[in-house]
């Protein structure tokens, strides 16, 4: 914006007093922007971390799947031959 008005031949008081908001309006759009990819970065971080505990969730409940499993067979198999 800045640099357009000094393309249409704005005065000097003119051209400074339009550049600081300018360049306040750039900065803040930029911290936004910057904002906006961190928060986008924290959550694949966040949607990664709940996709690997839910991996390791169903590996938890499976082993104790078989162990039960194992515990049953053994005390059946005790049993029988009692």
């Amino acid at each position: 914006m800045a640099i357009e008005t000094l393309k249409k031949g704005a005065t000097v008081s003119q051209r400074l007093s339009r550049l600081v908001p300018s360049v306040h309006r750039a900065l803040r759009e930029a911290e936004v922007q910057h904002e906006r990819r961190r928060a986008e970065e924290r959550r694949r971080q966040t949607y990664e971390q709940l996709r690997a505990l839910s991996v390791h969730l169903q590996y938890v409940r499976e082993e104790e799947r078989i162990h039960i499993a194992r515990e049953v067979h053994d005390e059946l198999a005790s049993r029988s031959r009692d």
